[in-house]
């Protein structure tokens, strides 16, 4: 039995499979296996995975899936519905992930001392051009959620590769199956049943960003699959602390994420899709009661809180196209990466 085992999914990465294993290998913590679950990879990824077997002796599995899935969350799915596995924790990485020495070691400690059902490190985005560190995230977060009152949920990236998960916390649990926000909404799901979380403000981890972001290539339909998850969290609520963070996260990623996303993809109509939005929030939430999209509460925040509340006014307004606008002289002009 190992303290850990790391799942890993692979589609054509043989650019990167070798840094990743690599950096496993020399983790300051050893008590850990891994698997890899690899979506029919058409390059070298799997040889030169396979190369590493005799490095790793037993603590390496690799299965290769009989048909492409298409989806990350369809493969982590596979691993979790079919792969046996005794470890404590989990954890999830994507095959072009860099990460520290002590990667391992940090989260894992910090399960155990405080019997955690999930450990969230901090990370930084990095230009796979240059290596220039775009922005730092989740830095400046509390040692532990306390839940009742606090927001901190829905500004906890949406992301897996930062986390390590109590295998028995997150039995039964899968991911849904669409294409952008999955991981997201895996979390969510867990976080409905009031997991105890803790954070390390050290920055263990560093995502790569490609040249082929999804940013300027997302598909409406792929955006309508997300808000169509968020309404299901929302039937899942438990209480009025999960709809007002429900109403929140739809906020941020329907209102914002995904609009930036449409506002970037040159075949979305930005006014179409930004009466939808507009109609999708006034079907599905109650803004104007929701204690956590208040002036009072998003203020603590900073800058992203104010403008948090500048963008629900634009949209009230049906202005919103002015902050896409901003958000594009941003991003394109001055080089800044804003993130919710």
């Amino acid at each position: 039995m190992y303290k850990i085992t790391v799942v890993i999914t692979s589609y054509n990465l043989e650019k990167f499979i070798s840094n990743t294993l690599d950096e496993l290998y020399n983790q300051t913590f050893k008590d850990f296996n891994i698997v890899i679950i690899d979506d029919c990879s058409k390059d070298n990824t799997v040889k030169i995975a396979n190369s590493y077997k005799s490095k790793f002796k037993n603590r390496l599995d690799i299965i290769k899936l009989e048909k492409n899935q298409g989806l990350p969350s369809k493969t982590r799915n596979y691993f979790l519905k079919n792969v046996k596995h005794n470890s404590e924790y989990l954890i999830f990485l994507d095959g072009d992930d860099s990460i520290e020495k002590n990667y391992l070691e940090e989260l894992y400690n910090c399960a155990k001392k405080n019997n955690s059902d999930i450990v969230i490190c901090s990370y930084d985005r990095v230009d796979e051009k240059n290596n220039k560190v775009l922005c730092e995230e989740m830095v400046g977060y509390p040692e532990e959620i306390k839940y009742e009152g606090e927001d901190v949920l829905c500004f906890i990236n949406g992301s897996i590769w930062n986390k390590i998960f109590k295998s028995s916390f997150i039995k039964n649990i899968y991911l849904p199956e669409i294409k952008i926000g999955e991981d997201l909404c895996f979390q969510h799901f867990l976080y409905q049943k009031k997991p105890k979380i803790n954070f390390i403000n050290k920055i263990l981890i560093h995502y790569l960003v490609h040249n082929n972001s999804v940013m300027s290539n997302t598909k409406i339909n792929d955006i309508y699959d997300l808000a169509n998850q968020m309404i299901v969290l929302k039937k899942n609520a438990k209480d009025d602390y999960d709809k007002d963070i429900n109403g929140l996260l739809a906020f941020i990623h329907i209102g914002l994420s995904m609009t930036i996303r449409a506002y970037n993809n040159p075949n979305i109509n930005n006014r179409e899709h930004l009466k939808w939005t507009k109609k999708y929030f006034k079907d599905n939430y109650d803004f104007k009661h929701n204690k956590f999209l208040k002036l009072k509460n998003l203020r603590k925040h900073g800058v992203k809180g104010y403008a948090l509340y500048a963008c629900k006014i634009l949209y009230k307004l049906n202005m919103f196209i002015i902050f896409l606008k901003l958000y594009g002289f941003m991003t394109r002009v001055l080089k800044k990466d804003f993130k919710f």
